[in-house]
């Protein structure tokens, strides 16, 4: 019953993230196909106006959201199945996909959780931005509560200031939310990255008019 269960949700979760992408696909070909009428500048940009806002009022943004995160959830529930199936007809076979599994599933956390430390990680999970809305909130909350706590000890003045300094700082990471979060720290940082940047296109232009084409565009 339970592979049975597991097995005909996963598929059935597999032909639903099928059918969403068809169906994503087609709107936003229907929405090039109606913003880009041969009309004048401003009645094309009052029309793109107008149906940028049913996708924003819409929230097509979370549709598109839940596809990859429904697809890694009717993986888990494969392989969760999967081992369930191998426990009952042979221990051997069920131990070498444990690890497997294992493996892959620590793997998965490790990228769903990167992010939070490594602002510019190029990897993250559909989890990531539920998991840092989840965290930091628990921190907001119990920096809060200890803030609250220490103002019943005598040396509660300076620990309360201490702590209401962190649940401000966490409060703030939960408004901005991940991807701000990390976009306002590549703001704060020294002149040192945009050497960088600079040398990193220098070293690219190979050739004389792309150095000369870069340097009339930046003068």
């Amino acid at each position: 019953m339970w592979v049975n269960s597991l097995w005909f949700l996963s598929l059935g979760i597999s032909l639903t993230c099928a059918l969403l992408a068809t169906m994503l696909q087609q709107w936003a070909c229907r929405y090039i196909r109606i913003t880009q009428p041969r009309y004048s500048p401003h009645e094309q940009g009052r029309i793109r106006a107008f149906f940028f806002e049913g996708i924003d009022k819409l929230h097509l943004p979370w549709a598109v959201e839940a596809l990859p995160s429904l697809l890694h959830l009717s993986l888990f529930l494969f392989f969760t199945g999967l081992l369930v199936f191998l426990f009952n007809i042979n221990h051997t076979v069920f131990s070498a996909a444990v690890w497997w599994v294992g493996l892959c599933t620590a793997t998965y956390i490790s990228i769903t959780f990167v992010p939070f430390f490594r602002f510019n990680s190029p990897y993250c999970s559909p989890l990531s931005s539920s998991t840092w809305l989840l965290a930091t909130s628990v921190l907001t909350l119990l920096f809060q509560f200890l803030s609250w706590l220490t103002g019943f000890t005598s040396f509660g003045s300076i620990r309360k200031e201490h702590f209401d300094k962190w649940k401000k700082h966490y409060l703030m990471w939960f408004v901005n939310g991940l991807e701000k979060t990390a976009e306002g720290f590549a703001l704060k940082l020294t002149s040192k990255i945009d050497w960088h940047a600079l040398s990193w296109i220098l070293n690219c232009s190979d050739e004389d008019k792309e150095l000369v084409l870069f340097f009339c565009k930046h003068p």
